[in-house]
């Protein structure tokens, strides 16, 4: 094979991966970004202390009813229970930093 082919054929590969790679992110921050927007509402919902797993269940629950019937198979609650953790942990981490780094 010629160095043009090849070249031609690692470009064509670095293109789909970066491409690939912006719809995962911009997917992941729209979820990250939603589920936030329902830890709040959450938030809002349920006063008092020690209600910190109903919270959390309702979070699930509400995402869950979002997923479409037809991929509730591939997404159980345990993935959605993983993905709201996930941003929660996020969340905490940026508020840490911030709190480090201004005060």
């Amino acid at each position: 094979m010629e160095i043009a082919v090849i070249m031609n054929v690692l470009e064509i590969l670095l293109y789909i991966v970066l491409g690939g790679l912006a719809l995962w992110f911009k997917t992941n921050s729209k979820i990250n970004n939603a589920v936030n927007g329902l830890i709040a509402k959450a938030e809002e919902e349920f006063t008092g202390f020690k209600q910190g797993n109903e919270k959390f269940q309702a979070v699930v629950n509400w995402l869950y009813e979002l997923v479409p019937a037809f991929l509730k198979p591939f997404f159980p609650k345990k993935f959605v229970e993983a993905l709201i953790q996930n941003a929660f942990e996020q969340s905490v981490h940026l508020l840490h930093y911030l709190f480090l780094n201004l005060f």
